[in-house]
C-alpha cells in the first residue's frame, strides 16, 4: 500500500518516518527533504485520505458481504472510483502472487493444486 523504508531521492540517505500536519512522511536527518509514504507504491498521486483507503481494505477484505456498492456507500465514493480501486487492488494483488512463489505441502507431505499431484513418488 505504502512504503515502509525510505531513501532520499537528494542524497541517498536512510529516512525516517515522521508527521507533519497529520500526514506521515519520510524525512531526510541530512539534507531535511521529506518524501511521501505513497512514493513508489501504487496509492502514490492519489489524493484519498488514509481513513479511507483502510476502510475501503477493510469493506474489501469482508468477503461475504463484499460488493462495490456496499463499499461505494461506506466510504462515499462513487461506485466508478470504487470499481476502479477494485480492479487497481485486484491487478496489485496479482502481479504480486505472480512474482512470488507458493510451497504447496513439505518434507514428506504430498501438495495438490487444482487437482494436480505435485510431489515426489507417493509412498
Amino acid at each position: 500500500m505504502c512504503q515502509t523504508k525510505g531513501v532520499c531521492p537528494q542524497c541517498s540517505s536512510a529516512m525516517s518516518i515522521g508527521k507533519k500536519k497529520e500526514v506521515f512522511a519520510f524525512r531526510c536527518k541530512d539534507c531535511k527533504g521529506s518524501l511521501s509514504m505513497r512514493h513508489g507504491g501504487f496509492l502514490e498521486g492519489s489524493h484519498i485520505s488514509y481513513q479511507t483507503i483502510l476502510s475501503f481494505f477493510a469493506q474489501m477484505c469482508a468477503w461475504r458481504t463484499y460488493t462495490q456498492v456496499t463499499i461505494s456507500a461506506y466510504t462515499g465514493r462513487s461506485e466508478r472510483a470504487v470499481s476502479d480501486w477494485c480492479t487497481l487492488v485486484k491487478e496489485t494483488i496479482s502481479v504480486y502472487l505472480g512474482h512470488t512463489p507458493v510451497i504447496l505441502g513439505g518434507p514428506g507431505e504430498v501438495g495438490y493444486a487444482d487437482g494436480v499431484w505435485i510431489g515426489t513418488t507417493q509412498k
